[in-house]
């Protein structure tokens, strides 16, 4: 149901009227008879990605979450270095 209101409330009026085309993943909720029959209505065409291809052809996957991710990783990696070197510090101290 949440898919279905973000398409009307955001998606439908920032279209003015016009068709368009929508690319979407695999995601059930998109496919739901409300969601298809909401797309038509509107004149919005959708285009589904193929299983595995998301992260190639979805600008935030590639652009943005991507490398966050991998920075997120490298922090995490990091800091449990740091966390046992100081711990491991603190044991032989005591």
């Amino acid at each position: 149901m949440v898919h279905w209101q973000w398409i009307e409330e955001q998606l439908v009026p920032s279209l003015d009227e016009k068709p368009a085309l929508l690319a979407l993943d695999l995601f059930g909720g998109h496919k739901t008879d409300d969601v298809l029959d909401t797309f038509r209505a509107h004149d919005i065409t959708i285009s589904i990605i193929p299983a595995g291809c998301t992260g190639l052809l979805q600008l935030l996957d590639v652009s943005i979450n991507g490398p966050f991710k991998n920075l997120l990783k490298v922090l995490h990696t990091l800091f449990n270095c740091l966390y046992f070197f100081v711990y491991s510090t603190i044991l032989i101290l005591l």
